[in-house]
């Protein structure tokens, strides 16, 4: 597979206005377009600086609709040969909030340091995204068994996590929460429906900017606001959950909480 180029800094170039040719269906979503560059978060400031991520959505095979979320739709796809992840903008979201999302998820997914091979390997493959409308999209590397949240809840098959699989994935995740503050960078929002699953059970994070999934009063609601704890079973899982859900200041680095997950993996062999 024939990947871009390695990232470079931010070009001075201008965004462009599209300038419609005759009347379609999609004018109006060109003409809404043109108002979110015109909003003052975009004025005088590149909005998708970097040529070499961008792909010609003609290039793109587009497959069947695999999930849909406040951001948009998710669609199998081929690129280069490649099974890919396709995220689509819906013309309902195009607003300039969304799209400075969508340059936020670009950024911080292009810049993820090769020299982190191990921890890389937990964080999703971004290969790319078509940054013209009305095809305004996302290609990244397609993770065949869906969210964990999905292969927990939904899919039938969760008889077969034993324990090592599941204290493998918890490393995954881990290791990927190590990447991203190794680079500054806080997700804010990592839950079961933001960690994806490949064919070989390996874990990556992944929706750096997109997500909106709002409920009622979510758990980090209530230990944030209400010190609200869940019931905690007890050994050695049970007393790093615990340590997980103490207060900030007496919370366990990911380096700590890897190397007590791998002991605990150490244990079941």
């Amino acid at each position: 597979m024939s990947l871009p180029s390695s990232p470079h800094g931010y070009s001075s170039q201008t965004v462009e206005r599209v300038k419609p040719s005759g009347y379609s269906a999609k004018d109006e979503l060109v003409t809404t377009w043109n108002k979110v560059l015109e909003s003052p978060m975009f004025q005088n400031k590149p909005l998708l600086p970097y040529d070499e991520w961008n792909i010609d959505f003609s290039e793109i095979t587009v497959g069947t609709r695999v999930g849909i979320g406040f951001f948009g739709e998710v669609f199998r796809g081929v690129w280069n040969g490649t099974d890919v992840a396709i995220k689509v903008f819906l013309e309902k979201d195009l607003t300039a909030e969304n799209m400075e999302d969508f340059c936020n998820e670009i950024s911080i997914l292009r810049y993820f340091p090769v020299d982190l091979p191990i921890l890389l390997f937990s964080i999703i493959l971004f290969l790319g995204a078509c940054t013209k409308p009305p095809r305004l999209s996302m290609l990244t590397e397609y993770m065949e068994m869906g969210s964990l949240y999905y292969l927990i809840h939904l899919s039938g098959q969760k008889k077969k996590l034993s324990w090592r699989r599941r204290l493998k994935m918890m490393c995954d995740i881990c290791r990927g929460l190590m990447c991203i503050h190794r680079m500054k960078i806080v997700h804010r929002d990592l839950k079961s429906t933001n960690c994806l699953v490949n064919k070989h059970w390996t874990v990556k994070i992944y929706d750096f900017g997109l997500s909106r999934i709002m409920v009622t009063k979510p758990v980090v609601y209530a230990v944030a606001n209400e010190g609200s704890r869940l019931e905690i079973s007890e050994g050695p899982l049970g007393r790093l959950i615990s340590d997980c859900w103490a207060e900030a200041h007496e919370r366990p680095s990911c380096e700590e909480i890897l190397s007590r997950l791998l002991d605990c993996e150490y244990s079941l062999c």
